[in-house]
């Protein structure tokens, strides 16, 4: 809308129309920039969970030697970007050998991260880990568990099902 239509449309002098549309103008202008802003901080905003999330019902996974190994179905692979904070979270139940520790670890990519040791009763302990990180690098990446026996002479045993599922996730924290 031009000053004309204000100056056609009413009585209004050039100059008052003028300074109406040159008010509605910056009014416009800010407003544009204020959903500029709003939408530029929410995408630094925590996204909550990214990827697709792993409940397993249904797994066993049983190690006896002191070698890392994959456990099967608890990977993700998803899209990271190193401007953001993650958080990588599992947990499950294990089983082992009187007196057993186990270590349960993150992987990104091929990079070994994060582990935790776990000490291991017979009747079976709940295993929660979490790691906390910056991506190595933006792009596809696969996060996954793996886990070893690393004290003891028993079997790590991990057995997921309906009543105790073997669930890991990764949460978007937000901007770094």
């Amino acid at each position: 809308m031009g000053v004309e239509t204000f100056f056609n449309e009413g009585n209004l002098s050039r100059d008052v129309a003028r300074a109406i549309h040159s008010a509605i103008t910056k009014l416009r202008s800010y407003v544009d920039g204020l959903f500029t802003t709003l939408a530029t901080s929410r995408a630094l905003d925590p996204q909550g969970i990214v990827g697709t999330p792993v409940s397993l019902t249904s797994t066993a996974y049983t190690n006896a030697t002191t070698t890392e190994t994959d456990i099967t179905g608890l990977s993700i692979t998803l899209t990271l970007d190193t401007t953001r904070w993650y958080l990588a979270r599992f947990s499950g139940r294990f089983g082992g050998g009187d007196e057993d520790i186990m270590t349960i670890r993150f992987v990104e990519g091929a990079t070994d991260r994060k582990a935790a040791l776990w000490a291991l009763e017979v009747t079976g302990t709940t295993v929660e880990h979490s790691w906390l990180f910056q991506p190595a690098a933006s792009g596809s990446v696969t996060i996954k568990m793996k886990a070893a026996r690393v004290s003891g002479a028993g079997t790590v045993a991990g057995a997921a099902s309906a009543t105790s599922p073997m669930q890991f996730w990764i949460e978007d924290l937000g901007a770094a």
